[in-house]
């Protein structure tokens, strides 16, 4: 597999992970405890517009002893 499809895979995972955790009202998000802090009662899911992911690729490369 390319490394450019790797990568593209990989974001996509973690944006559709992120997505259905941010909908589960049993866990906890930053957003959601501001939002209780702010006085929105109840407010319990994430903010599903907000993910940035960086994702890096780390290789071991053999070289010749020289």
């Amino acid at each position: 597999m390319c490394r450019k499809c790797v990568y593209k895979e990989t974001v996509e995972t973690l944006a559709v992970s992120a997505q259905e955790v941010g909908k589960l009202e049993s866990a906890r998000s930053p957003f959601a405890d501001a939002a209780q802090a702010a006085g929105y009662v109840g407010y319990k899911v994430g903010k599903l517009d907000g993910a940035t992911f960086i994702v890096s690729l780390v290789e071991k490369t053999c070289s010749s002893p020289s």
